[in-house]
């Protein structure tokens, strides 16, 4: 047993990253062998073995220049990187993105999309696409379906579970 069997064992909802860091810390985890500055470092690692992760990055200044902010996060854990660039240069100097056991939510981007691992676009670029093409273009079929994604969002919120077959294919 170790940090990554913890991670895959423990319900997101019970645990998070700040209360993982506080046992990290008391030492409530020192019987998993490793001492607490190795398990604070390995749970970037951790990340790569999640069911779920979510990838995004975003622009940020660095004494005037352009650099890129990684994100990283499960339901338990979140990992922040900088970086000069963004895409697959940021993905090799990091070394986390290299092996994703489970799905990968991201934006769509290309260097996403190559990752060995199963994909989902996320919900936020999904609706500031649409709010774009609604309000910019014009199209009204983009503001049903952003209505119909949010409804659907709101319901697996409230379940707390993936949707039942039925419900799926209502929407």
């Amino acid at each position: 047993r170790d940090l990554f069997d913890f991670c895959r064992r423990t319900d997101p909802r019970k645990v998070n990253k700040r209360a993982l860091e506080a046992l990290i810390r008391s030492g409530a985890l020192d019987g998993l062998g490793a001492s607490r500055p190795v398990l604070m470092a390995a749970m970037g690692e951790a990340l790569k073995t999640a069911p779920v992760a979510h990838a995004d990055e975003t622009g940020m200044r660095v004494a005037g220049k352009l650099h890129w902010l990684h994100v990283l996060v499960t339901p338990l854990l979140t990992w922040l990187g900088g970086h000069p660039n963004r895409g697959q240069q940021a993905f090799d100097a990091f070394g986390l993105l290299i092996a994703c056991a489970g799905t990968l939510i991201h934006n769509g981007g290309k260097p996403y999309r190559e990752r060995d691992c199963q994909h989902g676009r996320c919900h936020a670029h999904h609706r500031r696409e649409l709010t774009y093409v609604f309000e910019q273009l014009g199209q009204a079929w983009a503001k049903g379906l952003f209505d119909l994604l949010r409804a659907a969002c709101h319901e697996v919120a409230a379940v707390g579970a993936p949707l039942p077959a039925e419900r799926i294919a209502y929407y």
